[in-house]
């Protein structure tokens, strides 16, 4: 069986010297570089990206402006001249639509080529949504997978325009021959509740999974010394880009509502790549507000080097304001660590025991406070919690995948 997979990213194979590593990108790694999933495996970037995708379970295909400008013919230059006339005087547009044009006259000359069994979009595009409907018109057995699903409405102003393609898609005649994965079980009600002409069968829900392992080895710093950190201070690790979506802001937020005892009894060490705009905020309201000596900002880390972090810390905390399953909670629960984070996320439903998470549906800033504070005066389990994590473990989510391609 051929499978073409279509997505934006993928993480380097060699995971573990690579930084910014994104839930996406390490999962999309996951799933394809394993040896599990038993299919012939290929996979077009769809972005142009760097690093080393040399793997003998999948053949990348990199995305290249030489490799576009090779597939140009007459037919396709009326094309875009057409696209670029209806967007005459907006320079972002226009190129946009011109790298849309060539990937597309690239991707279905390459299906037609390849007669892939199965074509696996990850997330929605509008390069993406003209392949679906390529696909669904060639009757081409075609899936989608929805990492994140916005509604449609969004207070996220950097998500308004997935938010109108998958809006776009969701309108295409025929689009119940497509079949759509959700990485939660919420998100997929969510989904059908939205557009209530989708058909339920074709819609299936496959969590995400992790394959990450503690390690018995000694780590190569301590990071209460490091960061000179008390060690009756519970340390909080926040991982993920620094963003309006990823709401770190209001962990800042609620700290500064505490009282003293409290605060003292807190450490918050976030992690990830950042907005430059967000991450000015967030440094400007520790600077404003005293909070310098209980946050450190640590910035894009390798795998290993989080796995460190993982293991020296208490407690994983998200604010996040939409999050399909949140990869970073069954990561900490492999290390034993529970986690803090609102209620009405989408995978909570499949994700939450009482025993791993402390949760609360007040998205106030005394509400955060208040979770933050429960948590830090419970008695956690932490053999329990890394029992736990079995649960979300990589084998079940290939598993899934392969029974879903059969």
């Amino acid at each position: 069986m051929k499978i073409l997979v279509i997505a934006n990213t993928i993480r380097s194979y060699d995971l573990h010297d690579s930084k910014n590593i994104t839930g996406l990108k390490k999962i999309l790694g996951d799933i394809y570089y394993n040896p599990k999933l038993t299919a012939e495996k290929y996979f077009w970037i769809s972005s142009f990206v760097k690093g080393n995708f040399k793997n003998n379970e999948l053949r990348i295909l990199r995305n290249s402006k030489l490799r576009l400008l090779s597939t140009i013919n007459l037919k396709l230059i009326k094309r875009i001249v057409s696209s670029l006339g209806n967007n005459r005087g907006r320079l972002k547009e226009l190129k946009n639509d011109f790298l849309d044009e060539l990937q597309y006259n690239f991707i279905t000359k390459y299906v037609d080529n390849l007669k892939p069994n199965i074509v696996h979009i990850h997330d929605i595009t509008r390069l993406h949504n003209k392949v679906i409907r390529y696909l669904i018109q060639k009757e081409i057995k075609c899936f989608l997978t929805l990492h994140i699903y916005i509604g449609k409405s969004s207070m996220l102003r950097e998500y308004n325009d997935l938010m109108l393609n998958q809006k776009d898609l969701f309108s295409t005649p025929n689009i119940n021959r497509l079949t759509i994965t959700c990485v939660s079980s919420k998100q997929a009600k969510r989904l059908l509740n939205d557009y209530g002409h989708l058909n339920p069968e074709n819609i299936h829900t496959i969590l995400n999974g992790t394959d990450f392992k503690v390690s018995n080895r000694n780590y190569s710093f301590d990071i209460r010394n490091k960061f000179k950190i008390d060690k009756n201070r519970k340390i909080l690790l926040s991982i993920g880009t620094v963003c309006d979506r990823k709401n770190q802001l209001q962990i800042l937020q609620s700290l500064s509502i505490m009282n003293k005892n409290d605060l003292d009894k807190i450490f918050v060490l976030f992690v990830g790549d950042a907005q430059p705009s967000e991450l000015k905020k967030v440094t400007d309201f520790c600077h404003s507000n005293n909070l310098t000596n209980s946050v450190k900002y640590i910035g894009a880390l390798s795998t290993d080097k989080i796995k460190s972090y993982y293991a020296q810390s208490d407690f994983i905390i998200s604010t996040s304001k939409n999050e399909a399953f949140g990869l970073t909670f069954i990561e900490g629960f492999v290390f034993g660590l529970p986690s803090i984070t609102f209620s009405d996320l989408d995978a909570i439903e499949d994700l939450y025991n009482p025993n791993a998470m402390e949760i609360t549906d007040d998205r106030s800033n005394e509400g955060l406070k208040n979770v933050i504070l429960s948590a830090i005066n419970k008695k956690w389990d932490a053999a329990f919690i890394k029992q736990y994590s079995l649960k979300f473990g990589a084998e079940q989510m290939i598993k899934n995948y392969n029974e879903l391609y059969q």
